[in-house]
């Protein structure tokens, strides 16, 4: 339960100067999280709990590891940070594994990898597919466009999904549907017919702030 709480907690300093965050009342005994390197020679970090709520390691063993405790708030923000990075990279390793596997379309992505998946489409069927950024955020993320055709002057179909953030079904649903418009040939009369006189634009995260942080806590509104 601790977690998600921090997470909302979060949010609220996300703006403000490093130097404005206040201390947190933990030393090494009580401390809530902690970061430690994987191995002597890698240098990405994981969090741990401490003992009194029941993780897997004492006080001591998180020392032992040349693990350090998070004694500010700024350091906290910074270490959730490095946590998410790390499981960005390890997920972009399964997208170019798994990219267009039907599995994927039964999972939910985040933002970065969901990127990732359209801008490998676009690379695999550079000959119609395009994506380009239509714009940012006000918290700077692209809104990224997906560009299914290549004659501009066809009549335009146009798709958006991911508007309001919580909607997840949506996300797998466009790419679904991109990767049936970006495989479609002569062997699929329908598709291939409606490219023949259609260009489709997907947007498919129209709220890509929204849709960020729906996935740091599901309860923030």
């Amino acid at each position: 339960m601790a977690l998600p709480f921090l997470l909302s907690f979060l949010l609220l300093f996300m703006a403000g100067d490093a130097n404005n965050f206040p201390d947190l009342e933990y030393d090494v005994d009580t401390a809530l999280v902690w970061k430690c390197p994987l191995s002597p020679d890698n240098n990405t970090t994981v969090l741990y709990r401490d003992k009194d709520y029941q993780y897997v390691a004492s006080s001591q063993e998180l020392l032992n590891k040349n693990c350090t405790f998070v004694s500010n708030m700024f350091q906290l923000l910074s270490a959730f940070d490095e946590l998410k990075e790390q499981n960005e990279a390890m997920e972009s390793k399964i997208v170019k594994r798994d990219v267009f596997h039907s599995s994927w379309f039964k999972q939910y992505h985040n933002l970065s990898v969901m990127y990732d998946w359209y801008k490998s489409l676009a690379h695999e069927y550079s000959s119609n597919v395009a994506v380009k950024s239509i714009g940012k955020t006000i918290a700077g993320r692209d809104i990224l466009a997906v560009v299914i055709g290549t004659d501009s002057n066809q009549p335009a179909v146009y798709f958006q999904c991911l508007v309001h953030p919580r909607e997840w079904i949506t996300g797998p649903m466009c790419m679904y549907l991109t990767q049936l418009l970006a495989r479609a040939d002569s062997s699929n009369n329908i598709l291939f017919s409606l490219l023949q006189k259609y260009q489709f634009i997907i947007v498919p995260v129209a709220n890509p702030d929204g849709y960020y942080v729906s996935q740091l806590n599901h309860s923030v509104k």
